[in-house]
């Protein structure tokens, strides 16, 4: 193998993303196993060319086993450079389908974690419990936003919190669908069949899609960008939640 260049990433990388974009994640499987043999220790690039690959290939279980790889490293080890960002995270909850429920606790794990890691939701954010910001998220990290807000919620009123107005801040464009996660990436169900779709109607359309009883959102007159759950809504869902 040839991997004695200055940057000896950079022989596998190409490679790697050419098998992404042609589905031929097993390939790209093989070639990330061989440097690892060879004992060059991948990096957070090499990491996410290889969960590209799994995306468009549709492979879950892969992915989120990547995932957790990534995730074993501490972050005040030696390999903190390899831990998961914005894109690594976009591409895994890509491949997740939220429908079957070993995938939901797969994308509500996986979110949790990446909030924890200051991935998304910031601690040092204006985000607060009742108001999140999601604009600039790709559809998939949108998603999972969602079901992590609204849990996060649950939880809250549980421990005595009074229920409030849900806000979430879409703005008003037409989104990019896999924006911040590198454009072009990716084959989520709602990416192939709405490129064209905001992402303020994405969500509404998840809220009301995904939640059991569904959630229904408003727009405010003068806040074109946000959609609002009304407190009213969400004692409902809440009440739903407790008798399950």
């Amino acid at each position: 193998h040839v991997y004695t260049f200055c940057n000896p990433f950079s022989f596998w990388h190409n490679p790697t993303a050419a098998c992404g974009r042609s589905g031929e994640w097993e390939h790209a499987m093989e070639l990330f196993n061989d440097m690892k043999k060879d004992g060059l220790q991948p990096d957070r690039v090499s990491y996410n060319a290889l969960l590209y690959s799994l995306r468009v290939a549709d492979k879950a279980d892969e992915a989120y086993e990547i995932w957790n790889e990534m995730c074993g490293r501490g972050e005040d080890s030696d390999d903190r450079w390899s831990t998961p960002d914005i894109i690594t995270l976009t591409d895994v909850l890509g491949t997740l389908d939220p429908k079957g429920k070993k995938n939901k606790q797969r994308i509500d794990d996986i979110f949790r974690e990446a909030v924890k890691r200051g991935i998304v939701i910031r601690e040092d954010s204006l985000d607060s419990l009742w108001e999140v910001d999601l604009s600039g998220m790709s559809f998939p990290v949108a998603r999972a936003a969602c079901r992590f807000i609204f849990n996060r919620g649950l939880q809250a009123v549980r421990e005595g919190e009074a229920v409030e107005d849900v806000t979430l801040i879409t703005g008003v464009g037409v989104s990019h669908r896999n924006a911040p996660g590198g454009q072009g990436r990716g084959n989520d169900e709602q990416d192939r069949s709405s490129g064209a779709t905001a992402l303020r109607e994405y969500i509404r359309q998840i809220l009301r899609d995904d939640f059991d009883p569904p959630i229904y959102c408003s727009v405010p007159q003068y806040a074109a960008g946000t959609v609002v759950a009304s407190k009213e809504i969400m004692q409902k869902w809440i009440d739903q939640q407790n008798v399950e």
